[in-house]
């Protein structure tokens, strides 16, 4: 069955195809043929990919929610810049653990002005998604420069520095 799809294609498409493969085989046995040190499979590697994903894994989720709700999220990134910067704001004056809150109020923010426009004034949910990904960053570059410049460290690209920070463990 795959080889009659196969069959199917153009001639350059099969040479491309099988080049294309080709390298991916060859890099994968270089990688995977590395004495002093694997890259591929180092156990620091996977623990960082994971742990730096993981908020992009969130926020795919809740955007599978939403699709399955039957609302197109496209807006999830600037939910997710509201969330970081009324997070960073909320720990840089309550504390760690009331930042958290705060930046879980700020993401959901963003998703209540989704909902208003989409299903209170019937704008295309597109539309609304991609205004939330515009409007997003430039509230947090404006209430940056308009709280955190005022501080030693601060600007508009840069929150303060703390001195003592807590740490999650």
């Amino acid at each position: 069955m795959i080889l009659n799809q196969i069959r199917r294609l153009p001639t350059w498409a099969r040479w491309a195809s099988f080049a294309t493969l080709g390298i991916l085989v060859l890099t994968l046995v270089q990688e995977l043929g590395q004495n002093e040190t694997s890259h591929l499979t180092a156990m620091t590697t996977s623990q960082t990919a994971l742990k730096w994903s993981i908020p992009i894994l969130l926020a795919g989720l809740g955007g599978l929610f939403a699709e399955r709700a039957g609302i197109i999220n496209i807006g999830l990134e600037g939910m997710m810049i509201l969330g970081t910067w009324f997070g960073a704001w909320g720990a840089f004056n309550f504390g760690p653990y009331t930042g958290i809150l705060i930046g879980i109020i700020g993401g959901a923010i963003g998703g209540l002005i989704h909902a208003i426009a989409t299903v209170g004034f019937g704008v295309d949910h597109i539309i609304s998604g991609v205004a939330i990904n515009i409007l997003g960053p430039f509230a947090a570059r404006f209430l940056s420069s308009e709280i955190f410049t005022g501080y030693q460290g601060g600007s508009v690209t840069q929150s303060p520095r703390v001195e003592s920070v807590d740490k999650f463990t």
